[in-house]
This record gives structure tokens, C-alpha cells and sequence, in this order.
């Protein structure tokens, strides 16, 4: 390949992640993704608002111990189990009501299941594991999809 058909490559390739990110931050579900192990690689604009976090206060965390989950006593356990599942090749998919660090409850219904090397942007209405209940191969990530109780209203 020549520096220039590089150039260009390297120029879609950028725009493409830029599309991505786009998608990935603009949407009201809490996305993000996890390594197999249950630390926190990457959260979406829509997850650390729910407390006012930047990314760098998540990021590099088990997922359990996340603000997300600090406040709500029982659900670190819940979801350091369902993070465990899911690296072992299952999906896993549960209701929960977490309090934000204000207090105020939600409801979510999560989601997380293993996925090798594929970016994965809506993964709630997947089947179940593709890899037939075997441990996620590595290296792998397991995206997690949070859904608050309410859709935004599009009324005007």
C-alpha cells in the first residue's frame, strides 16, 4: 500500500471511530464496555452522568465497585456474580433498582454477555451466548447496556 492509500485509510479508519463514538455517546442508555475480569474499559456520556463522574473515575474499576453501584446496598455482590457469568459465556440480563450518590432510586434493566474483538454498540436484545456456555475467549470484552426507566419524550 502507498503513503498515500495509507493516508486515506488512516483518514476513514478515524472517521469511522469518530461515527462510532458519535453513536456511543448520543444515546440515553448507559453503555459501556468491560475486560473479562469485570474492570471498567470504556462508559458512555449517558452512564457518567448518572453521578457526575468524568471517565477517569470509572475507568479501570471493577465494574461493582463503580459509583453506579456504591450506593445501593447488595448490589455489588448482584453484579460482580452477573460480570462472572458473563466472562464464563453467558448472557446475562436482570432488573435493578441502584440509588444514585443523591439518593434517588432507579430502575434499570441490564444486560452484559461476552463478545471477542467486535464492537458492539445496542447488544439488549442478543441471543444467548454465541460461544454455547464456554468462558469468554480471550481477549474479549463484555458490553454491558444499562436502560433507564424512562425513554426521552420526542413531543415538542
Amino acid at each position: 500500500m502507498n503513503s498515500e492509500a495509507l493516508k486515506r485509510a488512516e483518514g476513514q479508519m478515524r472517521e469511522s471511530e469518530e461515527r462510532l463514538r458519535d453513536i456511543f455517546d448520543g444515546t440515553y442508555e448507559y453503555i459501556g464496555l468491560l475486560s473479562p475480569d469485570g474492570k471498567v474499559l470504556e462508559a458512555n456520556r449517558a452512564s457518567l452522568e448518572f453521578a457526575g463522574n468524568p471517565r477517569e473515575d470509572v475507568v479501570g474499576l471493577p465494574f461493582w465497585d463503580t459509583v453506579w453501584f456504591a450506593n445501593t446496598p447488595g448490589a455489588p455482590k448482584q453484579v460482580k456474580q452477573a460480570v462472572a457469568r458473563a466472562a464464563a459465556g453467558e448472557f446475562v440480563r436482570f432488573e435493578a433498582t441502584v440509588r444514585r450518590p443523591s439518593g434517588e432510586p432507579l430502575t434499570f434493566d441490564i444486560s452484559l454477555h461476552p463478545i471477542r474483538n467486535v464492537p458492539t454498540v445496542n447488544i439488549r436484545k442478543r441471543p444467548q451466548s454465541r460461544y454455547g456456555g464456554q468462558s469468554c475467549p480471550s481477549p474479549c470484552v463484555l458490553p454491558f447496556v444499562a436502560t433507564p426507566p424512562t425513554a426521552p419524550s420526542f413531543d415538542t
